[in-house]
């Protein structure tokens, strides 16, 4: 069996824990045997010398990951549904690169405390606010509004697409007051502010649009390219080249 093969069917392994749990409940007292299973499976494998042994060991506990992944994932919403439609105030940061529009501003918002009680589980929840003042991520936020279940939009399931990020709730136009200070992943955070640094750089450089499609081809940012280009890059089929892909990371490269 070739390094491919074992990658592909521990990826498998690791997609079949997930969708196996979505079915099925699985009590934890029994995930604890699983992984001695596949422990002792890939001990008597690297013993042995035989790759099946291990690879198979490496499987099983891929689907353990899955398992576990999925109740981390799952964990959150439970609890929310109790906050469904009331106000509260909350405070956190702003968890990820916000996504912007003409009219709005949308970040992923990570929940540390709630009216004041600090909590042992932060949760995320999906902020619309307009589109200025701006914010970036890593700042920190309190914010009062009512904490919304998300609502499929015209066919489109975005409660599954938010649950994929670990998000279960929605607040749209809520009362924010800036904080000081920032949060975070201090990886995440330096890398965000060398990326500010360097759409700065090539908006001082280049005139709009090339400015913005610069940064579409060099950083797979999008939302600043005008809606006229962005339609003749769709009528043309390179909408790709603005994609964040390893074809950005290429040109990076090259320089």
């Amino acid at each position: 069996m070739t390094k491919a093969r074992i990658f592909f069917f521990i990826m498998l392994s690791f997609a079949g824990g997930i969708a196996g749990r979505s079915f099925i409940e699985i009590p934890y007292t029994v995930l604890f045997p699983i992984f001695i299973i596949g422990f002792l499976v890939i001990l008597a494998g690297l013993l042995r010398k035989k790759k099946q042994f291990w690879a198979t060991g490496l499987m099983i506990l891929a689907v353990l990951v899955g398992i576990v992944r999925y109740d981390y994932y799952d964990y959150s919403q439970p609890v929310l549904r109790e906050l469904y439609g009331k106000s509260f105030t909350f405070e956190g940061y702003v968890f990820r690169e916000p996504s912007r529009s003409d009219k709005a501003l949308n970040f992923s918002f990570r929940v540390e405390s709630l009216e004041g009680t600090v909590l042992d589980r932060p949760f995320l929840v999906r902020v619309t606010t307009r589109r200025y003042p701006e914010y970036e991520i890593g700042d920190v936020l309190v914010v009062r509004g009512v904490i919304k279940e998300p609502e499929n939009l015209n066919g489109f399931d975005y409660a599954a697409y938010l649950k994929k990020d670990g998000i279960f709730a929605v607040v749209s136009f809520p009362v924010i007051e800036e904080k000081g200070g920032r949060k975070g992943n201090p990886i995440v955070l330096f890398l965000s502010s060398v990326k500010h640094a360097f759409e700065e750089k090539i908006d001082a450089a280049l005139p709009e649009p090339y400015g913005a499609l610069a940064k579409g081809l060099l950083l797979g940012e999008r939302e600043s390219i005008p809606d006229d280009l962005k339609q003749a890059f769709n009528r043309a089929g390179v909408t790709h080249i603005v994609a964040l892909s390893g074809y950005n990371i290429t040109i990076v490269g090259s320089f």
